[in-house]
C-alpha cells in the first residue's frame, strides 16, 4: 500500500497507525476483511468540554462565524498559544487540546452544502470517470439513497487510510452521518504524524470548510469515525440509474401465463392459484432480508435507504431527481391525470416504464419496470424490493398495467411539464 509516511514514522511494531493529534481517537482493530480501519474517539483532559462548546457555539451561529471563532480559539499554533504563552511541559493542560483550520470559505451559493454533497464536489472527477453519470446526479443519488447506497457501489474497506480517503461519522444524531475528506498533514506540534480531516459542518448558512482533528468535531457527530476507499473499477451505469429507453418495436411482448392473464386493454390479472395466493401470503408475513430467505427470487436492497412511499421513487428513478419528487402534482392526488396526459398503456415494456397496481379502479402502488416481468419498487415507507410483478403484498390488488411516455416525450420535456402542472395547481 502506498503511503506518504514512512512506515518507520506511521507505523507501530503491532500495526498501529500513530494518529497523535490531540484528538485523533484510539485506533479500533478490525474485526474481519469485511471492516474498515476505524477511529473510536476517547476523552482526556478537557476534550468533552471543548466538543462541548464547540456545540453551543453551533447553536448560537446563524452563519458559521461561532463555529470559525470556536475552533481557532481552542487550537495549537507551533511553540506558542494563541494568546502569546509558550506551551508548558503538558501543553493538553493548558487552553486548546486539537488541531484545527479554517481550510476555506464557501460561495453564497455554496454555503448551505451539506457534508455528504461536498465530499461529492472534492470527489467529484474520479466518481464521475467511474459511473459515466454528472456530480449533479450523483449527489441527489446520494442524498437520497444514504450511506449504505454509497458504500456498496462507489467505496471499499481498508486497512490503513492515505490522502482523498472518505471519513464517515456513522454515529451522528438524526440518523445523518458526517462525512469528510482523510487529509495527510504536515507533521506539526499538534499532530507530529499527520492525518486530519477536512469537512463542511452542516449548519444553516455556514459557509466554512474546516481541517481537523478527527475527533475535533461538535459531539452530536459521535464518537466513531471509519474510512474508506473510492473503487477504482467501472460502476454499472445502468444499475445506478434506470432511465426511460426509446420505444423498441421489437421488445418483447407480455404474455399470459400461470401467473396472469394479458387482458385485451393492457391490464394483467393476477391468476389466483393455490401457488399464487400462498406466494402472497408469504410476502405479507415477512418483510426485509427474512422474506428474501422465504422467497430467493425477491430481492431486498438494504442498502437504499429512502424516505418517501412508492411515487416518490418511482418517478425519482425516471426522472433521475431520486428524492422526493416536488416539483410534480402528487401522484396520490394527481396519478390518473398524469398517465392520461403523457403516458400510454403497453404490453411491451422496456426497462425504465412505469408498473402502476390497481386495487378495483384506485391506484394502489407504483413501480420501475426492469425487464422479464421483474418490478424495482418500494413498499410503502418499508424497503426497496426487485421483485416478479405480482410478487406483492395482496394491499396492491391482483391488476396492473404497464406504461411508457407518449411518442415525442422525453425525460427533459416530461420533468418540464410535470413542474409547469404544479404550479398551475
Amino acid at each position: 500500500m502506498s503511503i506518504t509516511f514512512s512506515s518507520r514514522e506511521l507505523i507501530t511494531h503491532d500495526q498501529q497507525l500513530k494518529f497523535l493529534g490531540t484528538m485523533a481517537g484510539d485506533q479500533v482493530g478490525k474485526k474481519n476483511s469485511r471492516s474498515t480501519y476505524c477511529r473510536e474517539y476517547k476523552a482526556f483532559g478537557g476534550t468533552d468540554e471543548v466538543r462541548n462548546k464547540i456545540f453551543e457555539s453551533m447553536q448560537n451561529s446563524y452563519d458559521g462565524k461561532e463555529i470559525k471563532k470556536i475552533g481557532d480559539h481552542y487550537s495549537f499554533t507551533p511553540y506558542r498559544l494563541r494568546d502569546g504563552r509558550n506551551f508548558g511541559t503538558l501543553p493538553t493542560t493548558w487552553q486548546g487540546g486539537g488541531f484545527f483550520l479554517t481550510l476555506k470559505k464557501l460561495s453564497d451559493a455554496d454555503e448551505r452544502m451539506s457534508s455528504l454533497e461536498y465530499i461529492t464536489q472534492v470527489l467529484g472527477p474520479q466518481l464521475e470517470s467511474i459511473t459515466g453519470l454528472s456530480v449533479e446526479e450523483l449527489v441527489k443519488q446520494f442524498c437520497a439513497y444514504g450511506q449504505s447506497y454509497l458504500l456498496k457501489y462507489f467505496f471499499e474497506p481498508i486497512d490503513l487510510p492515505q490522502d482523498g480517503d472518505l471519513v464517515i461519522y456513522p454515529g451522528a444524531e438524526d440518523s445523518h452521518p458526517h462525512y469528510g475528506i482523510f487529509r495527510e498533514s504536515s507533521r506539526n506540534w499538534n499532530s507530529p504524524s499527520g492525518g486530519t480531516v477536512e469537512s463542511k459542518w452542516e449548519w444553516w448558512r455556514s459557509p466554512y470548510v474546516f481541517q481537523h482533528d478527527i475527533f475535533f468535531v461538535p459531539p452530536l457527530y459521535g464518537k466513531v469515525a471509519k474510512f474508506y476507499r473510492l473503487k477504482s473499477e467501472k460502476v454499472n451505469v445502468d444499475t445506478l440509474a434506470i432511465k426511460t429507453h426509446p420505444v423498441d418495436d421489437n421488445a418483447p411482448s407480455l404474455t399470459s401465463n400461470m401467473t396472469y392473464n394479458v387482458q385485451d386493454d393492457g391490464s394483467l390479472i393476477l391468476n389466483t392459484t393455490k401457488k399464487n395466493i400462498e406466494r402472497r401470503k408469504i410476502v405479507d408475513e415477512y418483510s426485509g432480508n427474512i422474506l428474501n430467505s422465504k422467497l430467493p427470487e425477491i430481492k431486498h436492497l438494504s442498502y437504499i435507504k429512502f424516505f418517501g412511499v412508492c411515487h416518490h421513487y418511482a418517478f425519482g428513478r425516471i426522472l433521475s431527481t431520486y428524492g422526493m419528487c416536488k416539483d410534480m402534482p402528487s401522484p396520490e392526488i394527481y396519478g390518473k391525470k398524469i398517465l392520461k396526459k403523457y403516458f400510454t398503456v403497453t404490453t411491451s415494456p422496456q426497462k425504465g416504464d412505469l408498473v402502476v397496481y390497481y386495487y378495483s379502479s384506485s391506484i394502489t402502488h407504483w413501480g420501475i419496470y426492469l425487464g422479464s416481468d421483474m418490478v424495482e419498487s418500494k413498499w410503502g415507507s418499508g424497503s426497496v424490493y426487485r421483485h416478479a410483478i405480482f410478487d406483492a403484498p395482496s394491499e396492491y390488488g391482483v391488476t396492473a398495467r404497464c406504461f411508457r411516455l407518449k411518442d415525442g416525450l422525453t425525460v427533459n420535456s416530461l420533468a418540464g411539464n410535470l413542474k409547469q402542472d404544479s404550479q398551475s395547481k
